[in-house]
């Protein structure tokens, strides 16, 4: 809640003493330059980026995530769809809307967004964003392109908290 607490509530938004720790709880995947595109969906309207998708498979794998205890959320109806088609019922899979006012121990946030144009879409809703990474317990892991979003100052500011506090991380780490 770091992040919310400075950029949306003058950092009045306090985390109780006895839930703080030093752990890192915060994570962004970076996909720039992978080549993981966003498309648009079956549907021919909603997003999606199948490279993010098996970026979340393998992160399933390399961090032990508990399909029971983690939920997969992206602002976009077309990637929870694909995701759906993926993980099947295993895992609680939603949007950003339909997932508010819920919480799992663990979220992983597909931003799906990744365009040479730096078009962000839905993404300009950062009242929706504030949502989708306020819903994790424990850990936040956020996949996105960092160059398309980074032009952006809500999102500029949130990797400079994530440098600052949290894990960043890239695609090239991961064996896909």
């Amino acid at each position: 809640a770091g992040f919310s607490s400075s950029y949306f509530y003058n950092s009045l938004l306090l985390t109780a003493t006895h839930l703080q720790d030093t752990g890192t709880h915060i994570t962004f995947i970076d996909t720039a330059g992978s080549g993981y595109n966003e498309k648009h969906g079956a549907d021919g309207t909603s997003l999606q980026n199948e490279g993010e998708l098996q970026l979340v498979q393998k992160l399933f794998e390399t961090e032990n995530l508990d399909p029971l205890t983690t939920a997969f959320i992206s602002p976009y109806s077309g990637q929870v769809t694909a995701a759906k088609e993926i993980f099947g019922k295993q895992l609680r899979i939603s949007t950003i809307d339909s997932f508010q006012g819920q919480e799992k121990e663990n979220i992983v946030l597909s931003l799906v967004r990744s365009n040479d144009d730096g078009d962000i879409g839905f993404l300009k809703d950062y009242r929706r964003m504030n949502v989708a990474i306020t819903r994790a317990k424990e850990k936040l892991f956020v996949i996105g392109d960092s160059a398309t979003i980074g032009a952006d100052n809500f999102y500029n500011s949130f990797l400079t908290y994530i440098e600052k506090y949290g894990s960043y991380r890239t695609v090239w780490e991961f064996d896909l």
